[in-house]
């Protein structure tokens, strides 16, 4: 019910979403902290991948980067799956459904990884809110929805590959970099389609 009504105010107002969304990063940074979650032990960050690999279940460390990465990736990464939902419902183009499920099916599997990796680190995540520019999609209908929504789409991909591109110099945790190393390319393929199809749409007058 706290979330619903979460979800409720953002649509009326985004600026408070986008503090709802800051609020919610901050106080998963400062729970992580508080648990002392980041080691500075070089021997448990640089593991070869024998003893560091995704999908194991035992406990492992990680850094302080780390920590901020995955809280970061998954705020991201949740907003991204409840744009491309709307997408798929309010678009009108066929490219922008399809591009749309795309998202949903590569967005929630790397939202996956990163809850995996997350739990294994004891690393707590931020609380849901609702995608940036929520409300202004919600109120448009047809053309208008499509050339805001992809607008969108390119924006946030161009935000989250800085992002990604940024923890994988930082971080030393060797599961994350390969995550980030292995997901940036679909990224980037996701990037490449936005742009494309935004130029479609914008060709349509409706």
């Amino acid at each position: 019910m706290k979330n619903n009504l979460m979800l409720a105010a953002c649509v009326v107002l985004a600026a408070a979403c986008n503090n709802e969304t800051r609020q919610a990063v901050n106080d998963a940074d400062s729970a992580n902290e508080s648990k002392e979650t980041t080691k500075n032990d070089s021997g448990l960050l640089n593991r070869d991948s024998s003893t560091a690999t995704l999908g194991r279940t035992d406990t492992v460390s990680t850094d302080k980067d780390g920590a901020e990465f995955l809280v970061r990736a998954a705020a991201g990464g949740r907003h991204e799956v409840t744009a491309a939902r709307m997408g798929q419902e309010k678009g009108l183009s066929e490219d922008v459904k399809r591009f749309s499920g795309v998202l949903i099916r590569d967005h929630e599997a790397a939202n996956r990884e990163v809850e995996t990796m997350a739990g294994r680190r004891n690393v707590t995540l931020p609380a849901e809110t609702a995608p940036e520019h929520a409300d202004d999609m919600a109120k448009l209908q047809g053309n208008k929805f499509d050339r805001k929504y992809m607008d969108q789409m390119v924006s946030d991909h161009k935000k989250t590959i800085d992002l990604f591109e940024k923890y994988s110099d930082k971080t030393k945790d060797a599961d994350i970099r390969a995550f980030i190393q292995k997901t940036l390319p679909v990224l980037h393929m996701h990037l490449d389609s936005a742009q494309a199809i935004e130029k479609i749409v914008k060709k349509v007058k409706r």
